[in-house]
């Protein structure tokens, strides 16, 4: 009996095993499909080689067309002359004489037509013309200050007419339309009206506080600029030639914001005057040249920088650090330079650092007891934009991006205007489509696999740019 319920046992193990061995390569279609349905990898690679195709496509026809154009360039006395301008373009060394280089270079390629004629589907010319009309008559023929505050107050914005489409700046090199520039310079003269002008005789003056309130309230409405510098390494010194740029014209804003080796250049901006950085940081000839800042010393750094809204982003080196964004409203007693040295902490290449702070007897000390390290500002995001946003009512950015494959990676690097070739713009939109689709997949597999631990690498390979200069 004992024999017969162990052969019955045996036979029944025999069996199941049987079952499972032949439910196996079932099972093993049944997984496979239902991973092919939830992360669809055939699905990316296809899009992957389509992406690779049409972006090889794209850099060849470039290249091809440019060949041409430079062949054509020799052909006539016209096209000489707008291949020698451009070339003087490129090697422009101020903004003045590449102004008057890239004015004839419109005037030859006859753009400066498209600038003089205001009909454009792109804004709306005839309400902008007819508030560059009330402004006139208020400012030049009524003089009435109280009712020109009441108009500005609510009647400027940087996005109303369609101002700020990007068609509008890449058609001609020396500018937009000549409407939209009056209307910026009306708006211009308006605010310098209302600051300057006196009452009419008989009303009562207007009190000082109350032009600070209307001008205090105008800018927080319209919203403020900042500057980001990216990270980058050594190519970070690029970023002395655009803030070099715009301190020449008066247009560096005072919201700055940088990461990594972008912060470096930001804590020498935010701590020097601009006589100061003309006459050292742009004047470098080599990288121990005497007399200039080959190593940077700890003192080059002051401890309060000129530039209030300067700050440094930086991240913490453990998991449930979160990235910390300092300036004067978050971290007022931080060391510039101790912030500079952190954000530029690159993991595997220099150790996380401790942040320095300098109490109230003047002395320095660790900002935390507790031995909290922090590291590259740029690995989980390069260009603290939302954050900047928040804090000082930024809502325009000018992004100086030196990173490589920041570019290369953006769905933006291949992206076209209206005024590119029909076919190419479609082409190129079907390329930026499929890279969305693409690096949404990653983002997602990412966030699936490794949560924060891999996000920082992704934020660092992904780089994307989306200022507005």
């Amino acid at each position: 009996m004992k024999y017969t319920n162990f052969a019955d046992a045996s036979v029944a193990a025999d069996t199941a095993l049987k079952f499972v061995i032949d439910a196996l390569p079932r099972a093993e279609m049944l997984i496979l499909d239902a991973l092919n349905v939830i992360f669809v990898p055939r699905v990316v690679l296809r899009q992957l080689t389509y992406c690779a195709l049409l972006q090889t496509g794209a850099v060849t026809f470039n290249s091809l067309l440019a060949l041409s154009r430079y062949l054509l360039a020799s052909l006539t006395k016209r096209t000489r002359e707008i291949r020698r301008l451009r070339t003087k373009i490129t090697h422009a060394s101020t903004q003045p004489e590449w102004q008057s280089l890239a004015d004839a270079l419109d005037v030859l390629s006859g753009h400066d037509l498209w600038r003089r004629d205001p009909n454009c589907h792109l804004y709306e010319r005839e309400r902008l013309a007819a508030r560059i009309d009330e402004f006139r008559h208020l400012i030049n023929h009524k003089k009435d200050i109280f009712e020109t505050m009441f108009t500005l107050r609510g009647g400027i914005a940087r996005t109303k007419y369609g101002l700020l489409h990007p068609a509008l700046f890449s058609r001609a090199m020396g500018g937009t339309k000549h409407l939209v520039e009056e209307y910026n310079n009306m708006i211009c003269e308006g605010l310098e009206f209302v600051c300057e002008a006196k009452v009419m005789e008989g009303d009562e003056p207007i009190p000082s506080d109350a032009r600070l309130a209307f001008f205090n309230e105008t800018r927080h409405s319209y919203g403020r600029t900042a500057m980001l510098l990216s990270g980058g390494a050594a190519l970070g010194f690029y970023h002395a030639g655009v803030v070099k740029a715009l301190l020449e014209n008066n247009l560096m804003p005072r919201v700055i914001g940088g990461a990594s080796a972008g912060s470096i250049l930001c804590a020498m901006i935010g701590t020097r005057t601009d006589q100061e950085m003309f006459d050292g940081l742009f004047k470098v000839k080599g990288t121990n040249a005497p007399g200039h800042y080959g190593t940077l010393a700890l003192d080059f750094f002051r401890p309060q920088g000129y530039h209030n809204e300067m700050s440094q982003r930086v991240d913490g080196n453990r998991t449930n650090d979160p990235p910390r964004l300092l300036n004067y409203l978050t971290s007022p007693h931080v060391m510039v330079w101790s912030a500079a040295v952190a954000s530029s902490a690159l993991p595997g290449v220099f150790e996380a650092s401790k942040l320095w702070v300098k109490d109230s007897e003047g002395n320095m000390r660790l900002e935390s007891s507790s031995g909290a390290r922090f590291q590259d500002g740029s690995m989980e995001n390069d260009l603290p934009m939302q954050q900047l946003g928040e804090m000082f009512n930024v809502n325009h950015f000018i992004i100086s991006q030196v990173n490589p494959h920041a570019y290369m990676l953006s769905s933006l690097s291949g992206s076209t205007d209206v005024w590119s070739n029909p076919i190419m713009g479609f082409a190129s939109s079907l390329l930026s489509f499929l890279k969305n689709e693409v690096k949404a997949w990653i983002r997602n597999i990412v966030e699936f696999a490794g949560g924060r631990r891999l996000a920082p690498l992704w934020e660092l390979r992904r780089g994307e740019k989306g200022g507005e200069v």
